[in-house]
């Protein structure tokens, strides 16, 4: 009987009790967690000048190269210590000039400017920037002008011509011709974007492997004896010309050079005039100098990239130190002394 009673408890329990509906799992919403947007880091583009190897604000992509004379009434001259790059090269009368080339800094004056002879027109051709000059010899197989017609510079700014010359003028404080200069600063503006192209290998921390060389002169055979002396605080060349240092008037500043670049090349000399002609087309001896080191290499045309290329001794790429650049073509009579 007592079994009868717990048996009926539980079943009046279990009517009683509320029913639970269980939720189907299938139907059921599920609230997603949203995921933390992750924030973007943006990193800074980071720009080397090609000229240079030095770090810089923007890609290059303006070039200017300017004639400017060397003689003693050009010297001192300004804007040399702004340029990237500068050639030395031997004109008529044994005198030297030099093509400036600047991608980085555009000085407010630059000169005195000169005009232009072939090889330095090859050389802004090979370059592939604009040309700053005033005038250029016209005559014979010294003929620059119809070089430049042929060529045609990125732009040109000629104080002769008329063209883009609103940028030149002259001052009171030296006489012609050595008294014309080109306001480079504004000259850029007119300049258009150009496609720029590396000329050199540049290398900041391997050493340079070369014997010690603190001093020396570079001697051509008319009176130009140039030197170099080393600054070890500033990991330059000091250049002296005539046992002279020189100066940039534009800061009352001795030149210094990063690199230095004798290169060998054959001259030849035409007509009475006495034009040089260069050939940059070929290969030849080349000493490199830098952080006081003396290397001996070579230097060769390339066809294809249309650039010279240059090679330490055991002919693998010269790679130069980041800064400045001076190349002095020399003939095969001119003398370097090692002090």
């Amino acid at each position: 009987m007592k079994k009868f009673l717990l048996v009926l408890c539980l079943i009046s329990l279990a009517a009683c009790s509320p029913v639970i509906n269980k939720p189907d799992d299938d139907n059921t919403p599920v609230e997603e967690e949203e995921e933390e947007e992750e924030e973007e880091v943006v990193v800074p583009e980071t720009f080397t000048n090609i000229y240079t190897g030095l770090k810089a604000d923007a890609k290059t992509t303006k070039a200017i190269a300017v004639m400017i004379g060397n003689t003693a009434s050009a010297r001192p001259q300004s804007g040399l210590s702004q340029a990237d790059v500068v050639y030395e090269i031997r004109v008529e009368g044994g005198i030297l000039r030099l093509l400036a080339i600047f991608s980085t800094q555009f000085p407010e004056k630059v000169g005195p400017v000169r005009s232009a002879r072939i090889p330095f027109v090859q050389k802004v051709d090979e370059w592939d920037v604009g040309l700053a000059h005033y005038g250029a010899a016209g005559t014979g197989l010294g003929d620059a002008d119809s070089l430049l017609a042929q060529t045609k510079p990125v732009i040109r700014f000629d104080g002769v011509k008329a063209i883009n010359n609103e940028f030149f003028y002259r001052t009171t404080d030296r006489n012609a011709p050595h008294n014309a200069y080109i306001r480079l600063n504004e000259a850029l503006g007119k300049a258009p974007l150009m496609n720029l192209k590396p000329m050199f290998q540049f290398d900041t921390d391997l050493p340079v492997s070369g014997s010690d060389s603190l001093n020396f002169d570079v001697s051509f055979d008319k009176g130009y004896v140039i030197n170099y002396a080393y600054d070890p605080i500033t990991l330059k060349y000091t250049r002296s010309l005539n046992k002279e240092v020189q100066i940039d008037t534009n800061n009352n500043q001795p030149i210094q050079i990063k690199n230095v670049i004798i290169q060998y090349v054959t001259h030849r000399v035409v007509e009475s005039t006495g034009y040089i002609l260069v050939d940059f087309t070929s290969n030849g001896v080349c000493h490199f100098f830098i952080q006081g080191k003396h290397v001996i290499g070579t230097w060769k045309y390339n066809p294809d990239t249309k650039i010279t290329d240059y090679f330490d001794g055991a002919g693998l790429a010269m790679k130069l130190k980041p800064g400045n650049t001076w190349i002095t073509v020399a003939l095969n009579t001119t003398t370097i002394t090692l002090k």
